[in-house]
């Protein structure tokens, strides 16, 4: 579902972060530590690829495992984590344990839409 006044999927309209911010390509800029073989070092970088296999696998691709795995959503709190705009906790090797996912996906959401900006 997508508001096409606001751009925004699947996101109450009302809602507001926990953590003003109106920097979305601030947000798409964050680091992105994830398997060096994808070779992404920013959100934007990831957000890019994906979208680059969406392309390129076209019929064949997998929205439940673009990369390979499944959870690849995840992949992207981290550094929303790490930045402090979102609330959770990271295991030892980085990975999500627990954090306040409806926040990230709208953080992710509009910084999508960012990207339409630049």
């Amino acid at each position: 579902m997508c508001d096409y006044d606001t751009g925004l999927f699947g996101v109450d309209e009302n809602w507001r972060p926990p953590v003003e911010t109106n920097k979305y390509a601030e947000i798409l800029n964050l680091p992105f530590d994830d398997n060096p073989e994808h070779g992404y070092s920013t959100i934007k970088d990831y957000l890019v690829g994906l979208l680059t296999t969406l392309w390129d696998e076209d019929e064949s691709f997998s929205g439940k495992r673009p990369f390979g795995n499944s959870g690849w959503d995840f992949d992207l709190y981290p550094p929303l984590i790490t930045a402090g705009l979102i609330t959770g906790e990271l295991d030892e090797w980085g990975r999500v344990e627990d954090c306040d996912e409806k926040t990230a996906r709208t953080f992710i959401a509009r910084a999508i839409l960012q990207l339409g900006e630049n």
